[in-house]
């Protein structure tokens, strides 16, 4: 039996941006796109449960890659500290290797 997980935290750090004082100058809009995408990570990872285990596996892959390349968007943005990309890039190759590797095993 396979176990999956889901990034909570993935989605968490951006909710927390999006809600902080600090950021009183931001438009509304990109602040609810923020907060919308900040429910994705656990939506998909919830959905992943309910489908096979090597499917599961392949889509929380895709929903940590996707999650980088938003990060990556935001950080170019300014949305996000300066180290937070620096940190996500080596963590998501880990994670989306492993996963990968557990789909194909």
């Amino acid at each position: 039996m396979v176990v999956l997980f889901f990034p909570p935290s993935l989605g968490g750090i951006h909710w927390g941006l999006a809600i902080t004082d600090a950021d009183i100058g931001r438009s509304d809009g990109s602040r609810v796109v923020q907060l919308g995408l900040s429910v994705l990570p656990p939506l998909i990872g919830w959905g992943a449960l309910l489908i096979t285990a090597p499917s599961g596996l392949l889509v929380m892959a895709a929903a940590f890659f996707g999650m980088l390349l938003f990060d990556k968007h935001a950080s170019h943005k300014g949305e996000v500290p300066t180290w937070y990309l620096k940190l996500r890039r080596p963590l998501t190759a880990v994670v989306v290797i492993s996963l990968a590797l557990a789909a194909f095993v």
